[in-house]
C-alpha cells in the first residue's frame, strides 16, 4: 500500500516524539485517500449511494490506519511487505463483494 511510502525510520522517530493525535490525523487523511480512490475505481458501472461508498471507506480507512499504528506501537518489527501482501491475498474481494451488495441494478 502506499501509505506504507510514508512509514520508515525517520517517520517512526517523529511518532514518538511528537504529539501522536497529529500522527494519527494524518494517517487516517493518507488512508481515506488511499480507500477513496480504490473504492471509487471498483464503483464503476454500479449505482450505488454515496453513503455505502462512504461505510466502506471509513471502514478500511480504519482498518489500514489502525493497522499502521499497531505496526509503529509494535516497534515495526514485522516486516510490511510481508503484512501488506498477506492482507492482501486474505481480503482479496471482500471490498467489491461489499459494493456488489450496495449495487442498487
Amino acid at each position: 500500500f502506499l501509505i506504507l511510502d510514508v512509514i520508515g525510520n525517520d517517520f517512526y522517530h517523529i511518532y514518538n516524539s511528537v504529539n501522536r493525535s497529529k500522527i494519527e490525523k494524518y494517517l487516517n487523511n493518507v488512508a481515506e485517500k488511499i480507500m477513496r480512490d480504490f473504492v471509487e475505481k471498483q464503483t464503476k458501472g454500479m449505482n450505488i449511494n454515496e453513503e455505502d461508498i462512504q461505510l466502506v471507506v471509513s471502514f478500511y480507512q480504519c482498518a489500514l490506519s489502525g493497522m499502521v499504528l499497531q505496526w509503529l506501537d509494535g516497534g515495526m518489527k514485522q516486516d510490511p511487505e510481508y503484512i501488506i501482501h498477506r492482507l492482501g491475498y486474505l481480503l482479496d474481494g471482500t471490498i467489491k463483494h461489499m459494493l456488489q451488495r450496495a449495487d442498487k441494478k
